[in-house]
């Protein structure tokens, strides 16, 4: 996920996958979770 910022990328623009899957998660979207990290 740091390579993003490396590129001058706002860290904020976009959340890092893994932050938005456990957002899911927290919301009982198990299977939304899973296509976010399957992509």
């Amino acid at each position: 996920m740091k390579y993003l910022q490396k590129n001058g990328r706002r860290p904020h623009a976009q959340q890092p996958l893994h932050l938005k899957a456990k957002h899911l998660l927290d919301n009982g979207r198990v299977m939304d979770a899973c296509k976010v990290l399957l992509m």
